[in-house]
């Protein structure tokens, strides 16, 4: 479930980490997961903007419960909006209807978290517009996401990612279930003699 965001990376970086072996073929699918779909997106007048004294923490915290179909704390939204690096906003007529969120590590990587848009709101590209903007206001930093497995078809379906191969996440979260993980031991076919991989981490770590 997780994603790197490519277009604020190094395109000879990206190239090199795909040779040997870092992502999944685009589009990759593993059973049960469902394809996003090819579509072009009907025009609507968005205004966007990364002010958070633009909106209310409550208007926030309600847009997260629509579009995640969840219960949240309000205080956690806080907490999480306020201490974020960076934010966008996108509003139809001046409803919030779009929202983002990036934490960074104030050198070079950055977690995007909180992709959300209204569902009466959706096939309009608010989402891939309100990360493009995001990215533009993390320039050279490295951004990634791990998602839900419902969100998969939206990162699948777009150029902006690629879908890392591995990926780990400690499961002391409550949130997350059998859906989110492959069997305890799984291995992709290269990972056990891939010597593309030893010579990357031999010449570009150590």
């Amino acid at each position: 479930m997780a994603f790197k965001y490519i277009n604020n990376s190094d395109i000879e970086r990206i190239n090199n980490q795909e040779r040997v072996g870092f992502f999944l073929h685009d589009n990759y699918l593993f059973e049960g997961e469902v394809q996003g779909l090819n579509r072009e997106y009907k025009k609507i007048d968005v205004i966007y903007n990364n002010n958070l004294e633009s909106t209310t923490i409550e208007n926030i915290n309600e847009l997260l419960e629509k579009a995640f179909n969840n219960k949240r704390d309000i205080r956690i939204t806080e907490a999480d909006f306020k201490r974020a690096d960076f934010i966008e906003l996108a509003f139809i007529n001046n409803k919030l209807v779009g929202v983002a969120r990036l934490i960074t590590d104030g050198v070079g990587e950055a977690l995007l978290l909180n992709v959300a848009v209204d569902k009466d709101y959706r096939g309009y590209g608010i989402g891939h517009e309100i990360i493009r903007r995001l990215a533009s206001q993390a320039d050279g930093y490295d951004i990634f996401i791990h998602t839900h497995p419902k969100a998969i078809g939206f990162y699948n379906n777009s150029r902006d990612f690629k879908r890392y191969k591995t990926a780990f996440t400690y499961v002391g979260d409550k949130e997350y279930n059998h859906d989110f993980f492959l069997p305890r031991d799984y291995r992709y076919e290269d990972e056990y003699d891939n010597k593309e991989i030893k010579y990357y981490k031999g010449k570009v770590f150590n």
